[in-house]
This record gives C-alpha cells, structure tokens and sequence, in this order.
C-alpha cells in the first residue's frame, strides 16, 4: 500500500497523514517545494488560458 511504504519511508505513523493537508495552504506550499525540486513551474494565467478554451457564451 502506497500510504504505508511513503510512513515508512518518513518514519512517521500512518494515523498523522490523515489531517496532512486539512489546510489548502498547507497543500499548496508542499506542491509549489515539490514543483521546484523537481523542476517544474506552475502555469500562469495567461498558459492555462492557452491550453484550456474558452467556454461558449450563452446567446441571448
């Protein structure tokens, strides 16, 4: 099982990770130091709006 090979690895007990990222913040600071150990970046505005297009507008 995922969850017990990544405890055992931290050395922590599996019981703490179920309150891990109760705090969006905390979730997205850890996904922003990942990003960067990896070398990764996270869009902008203006890449997601290239990749995703836009949606129809309603006619009246």
């Amino acid at each position: 099982m995922a969850v017990t090979r990544l405890t055992d690895q931290l050395g922590v007990d599996p019981a703490e990770l179920r309150s891990y990222g109760r705090r969006a913040r905390t979730r997205t600071e850890h996904l922003r130091l990942v990003a960067k150990y990896l070398g990764w970046w996270l869009p902008t505005t203006l890449e997601i709006e290239e990749l995703v297009p836009a949606s129809p507008r309603p006619s009246r």
